[in-house]
């Protein structure tokens, strides 16, 4: 990790996502000095991914805000674990000087608690089919026009939402790209694609949001 981070900044890499380790499940203490190792290799701003159903393995968020204390390159930390709790404590804990996003999946409804407790928005899915929307959506609050602008964005945009998440990530939202007449490809096996229903019913949220024709495609 550290060799492609040093890559990634030698040929002009704005920044890197880091994640934990997958599938091996380390103590908490080697997650910490994992990603501290990592984030002083390279002087390039760093972002934290925590994925616990797909690494297997939480970053805590007491070992979040440590490695925002230790590491001054370290700039943001996306969340996708439904713990609220776990996001607050980030918050608070680093005093907001750690950018706080999460993910846009509807089984873990973060994005309004997220920009409640003052979040910077949103690192998202849906975004590959609706940028401009969910740009609009994960807007930090400033005001209750925001809180009120983003509450009605939520609910007209969680249809598609649920359909970028109706299959593994990227297998659903490969199939909206599609439809939409992008070259999105198909995943490799093992993953399958959408099943034909499901297409139908993709097709045709398409068709109801006008995503074509929003879009110019």
């Amino acid at each position: 990790t550290i060799e492609l981070a040093r890559y990634a900044q030698d040929h002009g890499a704005a920044g890197i996502v880091v994640v934990p380790p997958p599938y091996i499940n380390p103590p908490q203490e080697a997650v910490y000095e994992y990603l501290k190792a990592v984030c002083r290799s390279v002087e390039i701003p760093v972002a934290l991914y925590n994925n616990p159903s797909r690494v297997v393995v939480n970053i805590d968020p007491a070992t979040i805000v440590r490695l925002a204390d230790e590491c001054p390159n370290l700039v943001a930390d996306k969340e996708a674990q439904p713990n609220v709790g776990q996001l607050a404590y980030v918050m608070e804990g680093t005093g907001g000087r750690l950018r706080l996003l999460c993910c846009d999946s509807p089984a873990y409804s973060l994005i309004l608690p997220t920009l409640a407790l003052g979040g910077h928005g949103t690192a998202n899915v849906t975004g590959n089919v609706v940028p401009r929307e969910m740009a609009e959506l994960s807007k930090p609050w400033r005001s209750w026009e925001d809180v009120e602008r983003c509450r009605r964005l939520y609910f007209e945009l969680l249809p598609l939402m649920e359909a970028a998440y109706s299959a593994i990530n990227p297998v659903a939202i490969k199939a909206m790209l599609r439809i939409m007449g992008l070259p999105a490809g198909y995943c490799r096996p093992p993953l399958p694609d959408v099943p034909p229903d499901l297409f139908r019913a993709m097709e045709e949220l398409i068709d109801r949001f006008d995503l074509k024709g929003r879009y110019r495609l």
